[in-house]
């Protein structure tokens, strides 16, 4: 699928800054945050680099290394300007990934409703991590009808007046598949926003 505002430079740079002010980001951020676990000298994947929010995070908490994945050349670019510390690789969630060096810890920030097969896209992020692995990820809570434009595969979500779409996997599935690949540790539920922290 394909979101423009993530593929155009100025939409991409207008997406990047709103990201890190609207109050609907700023509670998945903070509930985010409250989950990082210790990372002293550990390896870190980021996936999905727009604000360039939890790479900043891993490096306060004391990563040795940090990789950020994307799909958008045009976020990445943003994030440089940012986070020039981060191995930034341009990548897709919806292609299998060639394994190069495994991490200890990945973080995926409203990420996985953008996956198109979410078995393939949860494999990948588990071959990733090292036995053990820890991994964090939020999307928007499935359960949400925003703006009154649930369709039965998609959600559209107006940002500065451009759409967002992306599936609309429901809870019960999300939890099915992170549970064949990992072991769930906390799972927060609100309003807006579903969080899993889980386990290798």
């Amino acid at each position: 699928m394909e979101n423009q505002i993530y593929t155009t430079k100025k939409l991409a740079k207008s997406y990047f800054s709103f990201i890190q002010n609207n109050n609907y980001n700023l509670q998945e951020q903070s509930l985010m945050k409250s989950l990082i676990p210790n990372l002293m000298g550990k390896s870190c994947l980021e996936l999905g680099c727009a604000g360039a929010i939890y790479s900043r995070l891993m490096r306060k908490h004391s990563a040795t290394q940090i990789t950020s994945y994307d799909y958008s050349s045009e976020l990445i670019e943003e994030a440089k300007k940012v986070a020039n510390f981060v191995n930034y690789e341009q990548r897709d969630i919806n292609d299998v990934w060639q394994i190069k060096n495994k991490f200890d810890f990945c973080c995926a920030s409203f990420i996985l409703h953008y996956s198109e097969d979410l078995k393939l896209t949860l494999r990948n992020i588990k071959d990733s991590l090292k036995s053990n692995g820890e991994f964090l990820f939020s999307i928007p809570n499935p359960q949400l009808n925003y703006d009154g434009l649930l369709e039965i595969k998609n959600i559209y979500l107006k940002v500065n007046k451009e759409k967002i779409t992306f599936n609309n996997y429901p809870i019960s599935l999300i939890a099915f598949e992170v549970a064949k690949l990992f072991t769930i540790q906390k799972c927060i539920v609100n309003q807006d926003v579903l969080i899993m922290k889980c386990k290798g």
